[in-house]
């Protein structure tokens, strides 16, 4: 799976941590900040998952609360999401600063992906 930019994008996951790649986001600015970012799919990945029918998600917790997900296939509607421009900046990452790093796995903005 490769990151995708898109064009409702107004934050970037990462950009200031260099062992991370960025990862064009869009957070809304409500309570519950939602974050939602795309990723594309090589032809080998499609017909995989279309011979199986599964996907699998790993997310880095560090034990701590598993926040709730949802995996989609269709684009959400950034507008009824509230979409009110790009969040304040952090001045420092969110998360460990030196986060454990798992065995044979590429880190990838707030997660990893193989």
């Amino acid at each position: 799976m490769n990151i995708k930019d898109f064009k409702e994008s107004n934050v970037i996951i990462a950009e200031d941590q260099p062992e991370y790649q960025n990862l064009p986001s869009h957070r809304t600015s409500d309570n519950d900040g939602m974050v939602t970012s795309c990723w594309s799919l090589s032809l080998k990945e499609m017909l995989k998952i279309l011979w199986t029918g599964c996907v699998w998600v790993q997310i880095l917790t560090f034990n701590t609360s598993l926040q709730p997900l949802k995996v989609l296939v269709d684009k959400p509607d950034f507008e009824e999401l509230g979409k009110r421009g790009r969040p304040p900046k952090r001045t420092t990452p969110p998360g460990p600063q030196n986060p454990p790093r798992p065995p044979n796995h590429r880190p990838v903005g707030a997660g990893w992906v193989n």
